[in-house]
């Protein structure tokens, strides 16, 4: 089976045999009358590592060259793909990979008739999916998306097709703007993604909202049952977490990524509220680095730095292996054995993990003590 592998670490350098430019540290010894090989510092990427980089795997178990080149690409831009975006991209290609051997096709060859080429027979088979309620019309767009992306690399590496792999056009996208105002951009479009129509939810009134999930906002007597149970459990790094998303409407990934340094000066008196910039240029992550303001109630502010001057909380940050420069910059929220329940995008010490904090602990937490709390309160 096809799978994708994530390296710890991930040396970015080049070889070389340049005695006076060979990295010490990675001399590679061959017997005589080889010369000594060694590394230097890659010219093409801005790091020297690259931490939780995903691999595709082939059925034979080597390594899938163009795909996994591709995945480094993403490393040369002036801002470098995040490794949640590798990994998506990652399982995209292992799936394009596994039906390229369950249906014995070669991608690299492209045949005259439009409807035999690889593009073509992929896309017809994520309609089946769809058909068969395997997956989402969304999903199947993003898979093809990365197929399109991933062939259109290939063509820039050097790659030649005779055929198209696909009919490309310009098409006028309409969108609104943080103003609210109504705007169009000309985007690419091809006959592939566009064949992908997800039916829009005709009810704008509905119940529930769209959110990498079904939504819904919790009525007045729903929130207190949940503050009242947080309260019950006797958790307070929860309760306090919790009591910030209520008030807010902060996502989870904000909430958690919160620092000492929010909480650490004052309020000044007859202010009723601590405004906090939260995104992208802070240590706050949001949904795609969004950059935004949230209002966060005096009083809770004033609970919050209470308990980050208590003994608890000290004690979670001396079993931190995350030493910052600056102590404000370490989590307000912390698990019982000094891991931040969510990491930070950027975090330097992401490196420490072989698999970085996303909220599962919180997860956790909400399945195997609140919910039995909820129904134990509903049904008393």
């Amino acid at each position: 089976m096809v799978r994708v592998e994530i390296i710890h670490r991930l040396d970015l350098y080049e070889p070389t045999a340049h005695v006076a430019k060979i990295n010490k540290r990675r001399v590679l010894q061959h017997s005589e009358p080889l010369p000594k090989f060694g590394v230097r510092p890659s010219e093409v990427f801005d790091h020297d590592a690259f931490y939780h980089f995903p691999i595709v795997v082939a059925e034979d178990g080597s390594p899938w060259e163009e795909a996994n080149r591709f995945l480094m690409n993403r490393l040369t831009g002036v801002l470098p793909a995040k490794h949640r975006t590798l990994e998506s991209l990652a399982g995209d290609l292992r799936h394009f990979r596994q039906w390229l051997v369950d249906e014995g096709v070669d991608f690299l060859q492209i045949p005259m008739r439009a409807r035999a080429r690889p593009t073509y027979r992929y896309c017809r088979y994520l309609h089946d999916e769809i058909q068969r309620q395997n997956i989402k019309p969304g999903t199947a767009k993003r898979r093809m998306s990365s197929v399109q992306n991933f062939y259109r690399w290939l063509s820039v590496d050097g790659y030649e097709f005779d055929q198209p792999l696909w009919l490309e056009s310009e098409v006028n996208m309409m969108f609104k703007d943080r103003h609210g105002f109504q705007r169009q951009k000309a985007v690419k479009s091809t006959d592939l993604t566009r064949s992908f129509k997800a039916a829009k939810n005709s009810d704008e009134y509905g119940e529930y909202i769209q959110d990498g999930g079904k939504l819904r906002p919790l009525q007045k007597e729903e929130q207190i049952a949940v503050v009242e149970s947080l309260r019950r459990v006797g958790n307070i790094e929860m309760l306090l977490a919790f009591l910030l998303a209520l008030t807010t409407g902060a996502r989870l990934q904000t909430v958690f990524t919160l620092r000492f340094q929010h909480f650490e000066a004052p309020l000044r008196e007859g202010l009723t509220s601590h405004r906090l910039k939260v995104g992208y240029g802070t240590l706050i992550d949001t949904k795609r680095g969004k950059q935004m303001v949230i209002l966060i109630p005096a009083w809770l502010c004033q609970r919050i730095r209470l308990y980050l001057h208590s003994e608890r909380y000290q004690q979670r940050v001396l079993k931190s292996k995350h030493v910052y420069k600056s102590d404000g910059q370490q989590y307000a929220f912390l698990t019982k054995t000094g891991q931040p329940y969510y990491m930070a995008h950027d975090d330097e010490f992401a490196y420490l993990y072989r698999s970085p904090p996303r909220g599962n602990a919180v997860t956790q937490f909400i399945r195997q003590q609140l919910r039995p709390e909820l129904l134990r309160n509903s049904h008393s």
